[in-house]
Protein backbone atom coordinates (compact mmCIF):
# COMPACT_ATOMS: atom_id res chain seq x y z
CA UNK A 1 0.00 0.00 0.00
CA UNK A 2 2.66 2.64 1.01
CA UNK A 3 4.34 1.43 -2.87
CA UNK A 4 0.83 2.74 -4.12
CA UNK A 5 0.98 6.23 -2.21
CA UNK A 6 4.48 6.87 -3.40
CA UNK A 7 3.92 6.50 -6.59
CA UNK A 8 -0.03 7.46 -7.58
CA UNK A 9 -0.86 9.75 -4.86
CA UNK A 10 2.48 11.36 -4.05
CA UNK A 11 3.26 10.95 -7.63
CA UNK A 12 7.14 10.29 -6.21
CA UNK A 13 9.18 9.42 -9.27
CA UNK A 14 11.52 6.23 -9.09
CA UNK A 15 15.00 6.58 -8.72
CA UNK A 16 16.99 6.15 -11.89
CA UNK A 17 18.86 3.49 -12.28
CA UNK A 18 19.51 0.74 -15.46
CA UNK A 19 17.70 -1.92 -13.31
CA UNK A 20 14.18 -0.44 -14.33
CA UNK A 21 15.29 -0.14 -18.14
CA UNK A 22 16.94 -3.21 -18.62
CA UNK A 23 13.66 -4.61 -17.15
CA UNK A 24 11.99 -2.66 -19.80
CA UNK A 25 14.13 -3.68 -22.30
CA UNK A 26 13.47 -7.19 -22.23
CA UNK A 27 10.38 -6.84 -21.69
CA UNK A 28 10.25 -5.48 -25.04
CA UNK A 29 12.41 -7.51 -26.77
CA UNK A 30 9.97 -10.51 -25.93
CA UNK A 31 7.06 -8.82 -26.49
CA UNK A 32 8.67 -7.90 -30.42
CA UNK A 33 9.89 -11.17 -30.96
CA UNK A 34 6.68 -13.65 -29.68
CA UNK A 35 4.10 -11.17 -30.85
CA UNK A 36 1.90 -13.57 -33.11
CA UNK A 37 1.68 -11.16 -36.36
CA UNK A 38 4.77 -10.52 -35.35
CA UNK A 39 8.65 -11.33 -37.19
CA UNK A 40 9.33 -14.20 -34.79
CA UNK A 41 12.92 -15.66 -35.57
CA UNK A 42 15.33 -18.33 -33.49
CA UNK A 43 17.23 -17.61 -30.02
CA UNK A 44 19.86 -15.66 -31.81
CA UNK A 45 17.30 -13.17 -33.65
CA UNK A 46 16.09 -12.83 -29.79
CA UNK A 47 19.39 -11.69 -28.18
CA UNK A 48 19.92 -9.28 -31.02
CA UNK A 49 16.27 -7.83 -30.18
CA UNK A 50 17.57 -7.56 -26.20
CA UNK A 51 20.98 -6.19 -27.34
CA UNK A 52 19.12 -3.65 -29.95
CA UNK A 53 16.88 -2.64 -27.02
CA UNK A 54 19.58 -2.12 -24.24
CA UNK A 55 21.21 0.30 -26.72
CA UNK A 56 18.13 2.45 -27.10
CA UNK A 57 17.93 3.04 -23.47
CA UNK A 58 21.23 3.80 -23.27
CA UNK A 59 22.50 0.94 -21.18
CA UNK A 60 25.13 -0.85 -22.64
CA UNK A 61 27.68 0.59 -21.22
CA UNK A 62 27.04 0.18 -17.62
CA UNK A 63 28.27 -3.11 -15.73
CA UNK A 64 24.26 -3.57 -14.73
CA UNK A 65 24.09 -3.65 -18.59
CA UNK A 66 26.55 -5.56 -19.51
CA UNK A 67 25.64 -8.42 -17.03
CA UNK A 68 22.41 -8.60 -18.68
CA UNK A 69 23.60 -8.98 -21.97
CA UNK A 70 25.61 -11.76 -21.12
CA UNK A 71 23.06 -13.47 -19.34
CA UNK A 72 21.08 -12.71 -22.17
CA UNK A 73 23.85 -14.77 -24.43
CA UNK A 74 23.63 -17.39 -22.20
CA UNK A 75 19.61 -18.47 -22.00
CA UNK A 76 18.25 -16.63 -24.41
CA UNK A 77 18.86 -19.44 -26.81
CA UNK A 78 18.09 -22.20 -24.74
CA UNK A 79 14.50 -19.98 -23.44
CA UNK A 80 13.46 -19.98 -26.81
CA UNK A 81 14.28 -23.44 -27.88
CA UNK A 82 12.33 -25.05 -24.90
CA UNK A 83 9.43 -22.85 -25.95
CA UNK A 84 9.51 -24.19 -29.11
CA UNK A 85 9.71 -28.08 -28.23
CA UNK A 86 7.02 -27.36 -25.98
CA UNK A 87 4.16 -27.16 -28.67
CA UNK A 88 2.07 -24.42 -27.15
CA UNK A 89 0.85 -21.33 -29.61
CA UNK A 90 1.56 -18.09 -28.55
CA UNK A 91 -1.94 -16.96 -28.40
CA UNK A 92 -1.25 -13.07 -27.34
CA UNK A 93 0.94 -10.77 -25.96
CA UNK A 94 0.37 -7.66 -23.96
CA UNK A 95 -3.54 -8.54 -23.05
CA UNK A 96 -4.84 -5.85 -21.11
CA UNK A 97 -8.02 -6.82 -18.72
CA UNK A 98 -9.94 -5.44 -16.04
CA UNK A 99 -11.10 -7.04 -12.98
CA UNK A 100 -13.87 -5.75 -10.21
CA UNK A 101 -12.71 -6.49 -6.71
CA UNK A 102 -16.09 -5.22 -4.47
CA UNK A 103 -16.05 -1.53 -5.06
CA UNK A 104 -13.10 -1.09 -6.98
CA UNK A 105 -11.96 -2.04 -10.88
CA UNK A 106 -8.06 -2.76 -11.29
CA UNK A 107 -6.94 -2.88 -14.80
CA UNK A 108 -3.86 -4.90 -15.63
CA UNK A 109 -2.01 -6.51 -18.48
CA UNK A 110 -0.48 -9.86 -18.88
CA UNK A 111 2.78 -10.36 -20.38
CA UNK A 112 1.67 -13.49 -23.07
CA UNK A 113 -0.60 -16.35 -23.29
CA UNK A 114 -0.08 -19.77 -24.69
CA UNK A 115 -2.55 -21.65 -26.35
CA UNK A 116 -2.51 -25.19 -25.30
CA UNK A 117 -4.65 -27.86 -26.89
CA UNK A 118 -6.78 -28.28 -23.00
CA UNK A 119 -6.61 -24.38 -22.38
CA UNK A 120 -4.62 -21.38 -21.77
CA UNK A 121 -1.41 -20.65 -20.17
CA UNK A 122 -0.58 -16.80 -18.36
CA UNK A 123 3.23 -16.04 -18.46
CA UNK A 124 4.65 -13.63 -16.66
CA UNK A 125 8.53 -12.67 -17.36
CA UNK A 126 11.23 -11.64 -14.50
CA UNK A 127 14.47 -10.22 -15.49
CA UNK A 128 15.49 -10.05 -11.47
CA UNK A 129 16.57 -13.17 -9.84
CA UNK A 130 14.25 -15.62 -8.81
CA UNK A 131 13.44 -16.02 -4.55
CA UNK A 132 15.54 -18.96 -3.00
CA UNK A 133 12.05 -20.57 -2.12
CA UNK A 134 9.19 -20.53 -4.33
CA UNK A 135 6.31 -19.23 -2.71
CA UNK A 136 6.22 -16.25 -0.29
CA UNK A 137 3.60 -14.01 -1.99
CA UNK A 138 5.45 -13.48 -5.67
CA UNK A 139 2.90 -15.72 -7.60
CA UNK A 140 -0.25 -13.23 -6.61
CA UNK A 141 -0.32 -10.96 -9.46
CA UNK A 142 -0.30 -13.91 -12.12
CA UNK A 143 -2.93 -15.10 -10.18
CA UNK A 144 -5.26 -11.83 -10.68
CA UNK A 145 -4.35 -12.13 -14.21
CA UNK A 146 -6.11 -15.47 -14.06
CA UNK A 147 -9.11 -14.17 -12.45
CA UNK A 148 -9.08 -11.07 -15.08
CA UNK A 149 -8.74 -13.13 -17.78
CA UNK A 150 -11.87 -14.94 -17.11
CA UNK A 151 -13.52 -11.80 -16.34
CA UNK A 152 -12.79 -9.76 -19.32
CA UNK A 153 -12.55 -12.08 -21.84
CA UNK A 154 -14.47 -15.30 -20.81
CA UNK A 155 -11.15 -17.47 -20.58
CA UNK A 156 -10.19 -19.97 -18.39
CA UNK A 157 -6.38 -20.12 -17.15
CA UNK A 158 -5.07 -24.12 -17.03
CA UNK A 159 -2.02 -22.18 -14.93
CA UNK A 160 0.48 -19.65 -14.77
CA UNK A 161 4.26 -19.31 -14.99
CA UNK A 162 6.85 -17.13 -13.26
CA UNK A 163 9.41 -17.11 -16.34
CA UNK A 164 12.92 -15.61 -14.93
CA UNK A 165 14.14 -15.43 -18.39
CA UNK A 166 17.47 -13.73 -17.45
CA UNK A 167 18.07 -17.05 -15.30
CA UNK A 168 16.81 -20.15 -16.95
CA UNK A 169 14.40 -21.07 -14.77
CA UNK A 170 10.24 -21.21 -14.65
CA UNK A 171 7.80 -21.51 -11.43
CA UNK A 172 4.47 -22.63 -11.91
CA UNK A 173 1.66 -20.38 -10.23
CA UNK A 174 -1.93 -22.49 -9.46
CA UNK A 175 -4.25 -20.44 -11.08
CA UNK A 176 -7.77 -23.30 -9.91
CA UNK A 177 -10.11 -21.89 -8.04
CA UNK A 178 -9.86 -21.83 -4.46
CA UNK A 179 -6.41 -19.80 -5.36
CA UNK A 180 -7.94 -17.19 -7.35
CA UNK A 181 -10.32 -16.86 -4.62
CA UNK A 182 -7.92 -16.40 -1.99
CA UNK A 183 -6.12 -13.99 -4.40
CA UNK A 184 -9.07 -12.09 -5.00
CA UNK A 185 -10.06 -11.76 -1.79
CA UNK A 186 -6.09 -10.86 -0.62
CA UNK A 187 -6.55 -7.63 -3.04
CA UNK A 188 -9.86 -6.55 -2.08
CA UNK A 189 -8.72 -6.11 1.43
CA UNK A 190 -5.74 -4.07 0.08
CA UNK A 191 -7.98 -1.80 -2.37
CA UNK A 192 -10.18 -0.94 0.10
CA UNK A 193 -7.56 0.07 2.88
CA UNK A 194 -6.19 2.11 0.09
CA UNK A 195 -9.16 3.67 -0.66
CA UNK A 196 -10.14 4.62 2.99
CA UNK A 197 -6.57 6.05 3.51
CA UNK A 198 -4.61 3.28 5.01
CA UNK A 199 -1.29 3.36 2.99
CA UNK A 200 0.58 1.12 5.87
CA UNK A 201 3.64 -1.00 4.56
CA UNK A 202 3.38 -4.78 4.58
CA UNK A 203 6.98 -5.66 3.62
CA UNK A 204 7.25 -9.17 1.83
CA UNK A 205 8.37 -10.47 -1.88
CA UNK A 206 8.05 -7.09 -3.48
CA UNK A 207 9.75 -5.22 -1.33
CA UNK A 208 12.93 -6.75 -3.65
CA UNK A 209 12.36 -4.37 -6.58
CA UNK A 210 10.92 -1.46 -4.62
CA UNK A 211 11.36 1.65 -6.38
CA UNK A 212 11.20 3.18 -2.64
CA UNK A 213 12.98 1.45 -0.12
CA UNK A 214 15.06 4.30 0.22
CA UNK A 215 11.71 6.08 1.36
CA UNK A 216 10.19 3.28 3.74
CA UNK A 217 10.05 3.51 7.48
CA UNK A 218 10.12 -0.38 7.50
CA UNK A 219 13.64 -0.45 6.21
CA UNK A 220 14.62 0.85 9.02
CA UNK A 221 13.35 -1.57 11.67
Amino acid sequence: PLQYRFRHVDRIPPAPGPERDIGIAVHSALEAHYRPEGGGGDGERLVQRVEQELERRGVTGTPEGRQALRRAREQLPAYHDRHGRRGEKVAVVEWDFTLSLGAHRVRGRVDRIDKYPDGYQLVDYKTGAPPKAPGGGEGLPLTLYAAGLLETHNRLARGGSLHYVLDGEARPVDTEAPEVDAAREEAAVAADGMAAGDFDPTPGWHCRSCDFALLCPEQDR
